[in-house]
């Protein structure tokens, strides 16, 4: 498939979806990748991962950092050239395919920039199916593939591999190795081949994106903006409406942690918990009436927009709507690494 202009808006609003109130605003990334669609540098073509060679090499790449500098020291994809020759010296070969390593929020589009300026066709697939704070928190990681060796480069030329295998461990390495390159850089991780792709990563996750954010905007032009939402995506299930009355905030260990009271006529107000990402959404009375692995997204009551954890503003209308993660969240496995029992306690 080619990926023209018209498709960005819709592909941003679906990322921003997926984010889960995380993984940071699509805006700039949706400028950037329409200025280098305009340059023409390349077509950019997406492909369905069971058409790629069992010999294929496949590069899952994010930005890595703080959102506040991403937004201050705005990249212009100009890491990928420093990404791809350290590539090369590190796994012995350039990728045969680029792939964004997170769909939620504004790393969806980074492969697709990355393939603007490299000419490297993208893989529809990434490693998440959403957005989630921790690189340990990838399918690939649950499928046994390791998660190294791994790159970190930024805009000045640097780079740095880290050739460990646990994914703890480059967890910690590259939060550090970021906040030297000023906590933004470009990273490559879990390296895949067209065989090992079929089952550490999440299909048609760029698909998935589309459809979503061209199902709002359908919506934004009808007379019942909502309903016909949830008629176009099955899947989605209205929590509540309502309109945030309070909001909670703190900052530690490089996250964003908080509480969101929404108040509604029906149902008294409940409470939203969340850490970058929203995780859980508690009743009146404190049961859960939503948590993660589940997709859990606050709209905007007026116009359907997906609002990020960090947009949140005291009264402000909303909808809060989930949708369901990817099937390996639910597993035993996938609950242990990214289920509220896990992240909660952890924050």
């Amino acid at each position: 498939m080619k990926i023209t202009k018209a498709m960005i808006r819709p592909l941003a609003l679906g990322m921003e979806l997926l984010g889960s109130g995380g993984g940071g605003s699509a805006t700039y990334q949706t400028l950037l990748l329409d200025f280098l669609l305009n340059k023409q540098m390349h077509p950019l073509h997406i492909i369905p991962p069971e058409t790629v060679a069992v010999d294929a090499f496949i590069l899952p790449v994010a930005y890595i950092g703080a959102p506040i500098v991403c937004l201050e020291q705005l990249q212009d994809g100009s890491e990928f050239k420093t990404l791809m020759a350290t590539a090369k010296q590190v796994y012995g070969r350039s990728p045969d395919y680029l792939m964004s390593a997170e769909i939620g929020g504004s790393n969806g589009l980074t492969a697709l920039i990355g393939s603007c300026i490299t000419g490297i066709p993208v893989v529809d697939a990434d490693l998440i199916g959403r957005a989630f704070p921790c690189l340990q928190m990838a399918s690939a990681h649950l499928a046994g593939i390791p998660i190294g060796p791994a790159i970190i480069c930024d805009a000045q030329g640097n780079s740095t591999a880290i050739f460990s295998k646990e994914a703890l461990s480059v967890e910690n390495i590259a939060r550090n190795i970021s906040i030297a390159f000023g906590s933004n850089g470009l990273m490559s991780l879990y390296p895949l081949s067209g065989k090992t792709i079929l089952h550490g990563a999440i299909g048609e996750s760029i698909t998935r994106a589309h459809s979503l954010g061209n199902a709002i905007i359908d919506a934004q032009k009808n007379a019942h903006p909502l309903k016909t939402l949830s008629q176009a995506i099955p899947a989605m299930q209205i929590v509540c409406q309502g309109i945030i009355t309070d909001v909670e905030v703190h900052v530690a260990d490089g996250f964003t942690r908080g509480t969101i009271h929404v108040t509604t006529q029906k149902q008294g107000t409940l409470t939203i918990v969340y850490q970058n990402e929203y995780l859980q959404v508690l009743d009146q009375h404190k049961t859960s009436c939503a948590a993660t692995p589940d997709i859990i997204t606050l709209l905007d009551s007026t116009n359907l927009k997906p609002i990020l954890s960090d947009e949140i503003q005291f009264g402000m209308q909303v909808v809060i709507i989930t949708l369901p993660a990817p099937d390996c969240w639910y597993t035993s496995q996938g609950m242990a690494l990214v289920g509220p029992e896990t992240l909660l306690n952890n924050g």
